[in-house]
C-alpha cells in the first residue's frame, strides 16, 4: 500500500469514496484492535490523512472553516495534492502549504500552474520553504490561483521571487519572511514593484535577515533609501512593515517623503540592526549594547522628533508605529515646534521607539504627549542603557492619566 500511494490516480479515487469519518472511523478501529497486523494499515491510514490534507478535525474542518494544511505529502507529485484540496472542498479559502521540503518529487511549472488555477475560489496562500530556493517554480503558479489576495511566504532567500518574476495581479496584501543573500533587499523590492500592481495593494511586510545572526553588518552597506523608493508606488498601503538587518537608516528628508507619498497608512513599523555589538554584560541576558553606535558618527541618517511628527502629520490613519528615534533634546526642535509639525495629534494607540535614544525626560515627554494624545501602549526595546531610566520616566508620564 505504502508504494500505491504514490499512483495519483489511486489517490484520487481514495479521496473520492472515503470521506473523513470513515477514515477516521477506520483509523479508530486499527487503534483499538492493537492487532499487530493492522499496525501497518494504521500507520498508512494516518499518512494518508496528511497527503489528503489532514483530514483529521484538527487539521481541516473544510465544512466551517473553508481552509486546509498541506504537509508531508512526500508520497505523491504535489500538485496532485493541491489539485485534491480544491477538489474536495468548493468553498476553499486559505490555503496553508507547510513543511514541502520533505518530500523527493516535485511538480513542473506546467502542473503546479493548471493546479493552482483550479482554485476558484482560494483567496489566500501561505507557502514555507527551507531548502534555499528548491521550490522556485512555485510562486509563479500561485499567480495562476484566480482569486488571490494574501501571499505570504517564508522561505529560504529571495530567489524564489527575484529569480521567478510573475504578475501577482489580483494581490493585495504581501508578506515574505527570508534572508538577505544571494540577492538584496533593494533588488526584492525592484521585483514587487513590477510583480503587484500598486493601485491593488494594501498591505507590504518584508522581514529580511542575514543568513547568520552572528555576522557584524553595519547599516551603511551601500543600500540606500534610493533602492527602496520603488515602495512609494505603492500609494494605497495601509500597512508597511519593514524589519530587515540591511536596510537603509532613515533622515527626517525620507521620512517627510515616505509618509506623503503614503498618505493612507495606519500600521508603519520600519527598524533595521544598528551594527549591533554583544558585549559581555549583556550577553548573557541575551541584550544588545549599541551605545557604541550612538556615540559615533550618524551621517544625519537617523529620524528625529521632527520626523515623527512628519509621519503623523501626513498619515493622518495612523494608529501603529514602529521607529528607531533620536529623541534626544540637543537634536530636537522645542516641545512647541514639533507640536506645531505634528498638527492636531494623532490617532496612534501603540508607539514603539525601538533602539532609540533619549537623555531629557520631560523634553522627551512633552514632545510625544503633544504627538500623541491617545497613545495606549508605549515601549522603547533595546533602547541603550544609559537612556532606559529616561524612557521609562517618559513612559510612565505618556501613559498616566490625569485625573
Amino acid at each position: 500500500m505504502h508504494d500505491c500511494l504514490r499512483i495519483p490516480e489511486l489517490i484520487a479515487s481514495i479521496a473520492t469514496h472515503l470521506d473523513q469519518p470513515s477514515l477516521a472511523a477506520l483509523a479508530r478501529l486499527c487503534k483499538v484492535t492493537q492487532e499487530p497486523a493492522l499496525d501497518a494499515l494504521y500507520t498508512e491510514i494516518w499518512r494518508l490523512q496528511d497527503l489528503l490534507c489532514g483530514l483529521d478535525d484538527d487539521l481541516w474542518d473544510l465544512t466551517d472553516k473553508g481552509r486546509t494544511v498541506l504537509r508531508n505529502i512526500e508520497e505523491a507529485q504535489p500538485h496532485v495534492a493541491v489539485q485534491l484540496a480544491g477538489q474536495q472542498c468548493d468553498s476553499l479559502l486559505d490555503l496553508n502549504l507547510s513543511c514541502l521540503d520533505g518530500y523527493s518529487h516535485d511538480s513542473t511549472a506546467e502542473q503546479l500552474a493548471v493546479a493552482f488555477s483550479q482554485l476558484k475560489n482560494v483567496k489566500s496562500i501561505r507557502f514555507f520553504d527551507s531548502c534555499m530556493g528548491s521550490r522556485v517554480g512555485w510562486v509563479p503558479a500561485f499567480a495562476c490561483a484566480p482569486s488571490l489576495r494574501t501571499l505570504n511566504l517564508a522561505v529560504a532567500c529571495v530567489s524564489h521571487v527575484v529569480e521567478n518574476p510573475c504578475a501577482l495581479s489580483s494581490t493585495s496584501h504581501f508578506s515574505i519572511d527570508t534572508f538577505y543573500t544571494p540577492y538584496s533587499l533593494a533588488g526584492l523590492i525592484q521585483t514587487l514593484s513590477e510583480a503587484l500592481l500598486p493601485e491593488k495593494v494594501t498591505s507590504i511586510q518584508l522581514s529580511v535577515g542575514l543568513p547568520h545572526l552572528g555576522t557584524p553588518r553595519g547599516p551603511r552597506d551601500g543600500i540606500s533609501f534610493a533602492d527602496i523608493r520603488g515602495l512609494l508606488t505603492f500609494t494605497k498601503l495601509k500597512k508597511l512593515i519593514i524589519s530587515s538587518d540591511v536596510a537603509p537608516l532613515l533622515s527626517d528628508a525620507h521620512m517627510e517623503e515616505l509618509s506623503t507619498a503614503l498618505p493612507l497608512l495606519r500600521t508603519f513599523q520600519y527598524s533595521w540592526s544598528p551594527a549591533l555589538h554583544r558585549d559581555n554584560r549583556t550577553a548573557e541576558h541575551g541584550g544588545y549594547e549599541i551605545q557604541h553606535w550612538w556615540a559615533g558618527e550618524r551621517h544625519g541618517d537617523v529620524v528625529t522628533l521632527a520626523g515623527l511628527a512628519a509621519l503623523v502629520s501626513n498619515c493622518p490613519d495612523l494608529v501603529s508605529v514602529a521607529l528607531i528615534v533620536d529623541a534626544r533634546q540637543i537634536e530636537n526642535a522645542s516641545p512647541r515646534d514639533i507640536k506645531v509639525k505634528a498638527g492636531s495629534g494623532s490617532r496612534v494607540t501603540n508607539l514603539c521607539l525601538w533602539c532609540s535614544q533619549a537623555n531629557d525626560a520631560e523634553y522627551a515627554g512633552a514632545c510625544l504627549k503633544a504627538m500623541f494624545p491617545q497613545l495606549v501602549k508605549f515601549t522603547t526595546p533595546a533602547s541603550p542603557w544609559t537612556c532606559q531610566s529616561v524612557w521609562k520616566s517618559v513612559k510612565i508620564g505618556l501613559l498616566t492619566k490625569s485625573s
